[in-house]
């Protein structure tokens, strides 16, 4: 999305002439940064349903056993993929992306605008 560009990389306050920025944004976030967590594995696998069969004849057939561990079938901490990323720390840092930018740039600015837009 071309409203993203500026939410891809890192903010670089030396070269926007922004010295501020460190000290208002505490923990800065970038979509690059996002996107290499997630590669990297930083957030976490989500984890394999947990199956229960629950046929009791003796024909070697399943006949369409259960599913333990909650919604859909999963365990851990979120009840389904969406569950995790909707919920989870890889969401967190997309919004921080968003929530940064709203921070440290005031509401009529077109960034603060489009971070708005984009969370």
């Amino acid at each position: 999305h071309v409203k993203s560009v500026p939410f891809l990389e890192p903010v670089d306050p030396v070269e926007l002439g922004i010295p501020e920025y460190f000290t208002i944004v505490q923990n800065p976030m970038d979509l690059s940064t996002v996107e290499s967590k997630l590669t990297g594995g930083h957030y976490g696998r989500i984890p394999l349903p947990s199956t229960t069969n629950n046929d009791t004849d003796d024909d070697d057939e399943d006949n369409g056993g259960g599913r333990g561990g909650g919604a859909f079938g999963r365990t851990g901490d979120y009840a389904s993929p969406i569950g995790k990323m909707l919920h989870g720390p890889f969401m967190e840092d997309v919004l921080l992306v968003f929530d940064n930018a709203m921070l440290f740039n005031p509401k009529d600015d077109w960034i603060h605008q489009d971070a708005s837009q984009l969370r």
